[in-house]
C-alpha cells in the first residue's frame, strides 16, 4: 500500500508540475489536448515497474492526458538514453525517468530540458 501511495504522490507531483511549467501551449489548447507524458524505467517487465505502469495508465484515464511507460528490455544505460532521445524527437511535454545510470542519462536529460520538456527524475541521487 505504501508503494501505491508513493506512486500516486509521484503522479500528483507530475500533474502539479505541468500546471505551472507549461510554456509551449496556451491554456485553451492544453485543456483540449492534454499533455504527453512518458515514464522511462530502468527495465521493463519486472513486477515493480509493472505496478508503476498500472498507476501511469490510471493517471492517464483519470486526467485525459496521453501517458505511457517504457523501458529497455534489459538493464542497459545506452538503451535508456536511446529511448529518451526518441521521446525528445517526439516532442513529449514531460519525461519522468528512473535512471539506470545517473551519469549516463544526465546529458540527454539536459538536452530534454533545453528543448522545453519537463523532466522528473526519481530513485536517483
Amino acid at each position: 500500500m505504501k508503494k501505491f501511495l508513493l506512486l500516486v504522490l509521484v503522479l500528483a507531483t507530475m500533474l502539479g508540475t505541468f500546471a505551472f511549467a507549461n510554456g509551449s501551449k496556451d491554456a485553451a489548447s492544453s485543456a483540449d489536448e492534454g499533455y504527453t507524458i512518458a515514464t522511462v524505467v530502468k527495465i521493463d517487465g519486472i513486477a515493480w515497474f509493472d505496478r508503476m505502469r498500472d498507476g501511469v495508465k490510471k493517471f492517464g484515464e483519470d486526467t485525459g492526458n496521453d501517458v505511457w511507460l517504457v523501458g529497455p528490455a534489459k538493464a542497459d544505460a545506452a538503451e535508456q538514453v536511446g529511448i529518451i532521445e526518441d521521446l525528445i524527437a517526439q516532442g513529449v511535454d514531460a519525461i519522468c525517468v528512473v535512471p539506470f545510470d545517473v551519469e549516463a542519462v544526465e546529458p540527454v536529460l539536459k538536452k530534454a530540458m533545453d528543448a522545453g520538456i519537463v523532466v522528473i527524475c526519481h530513485e536517483a541521487s
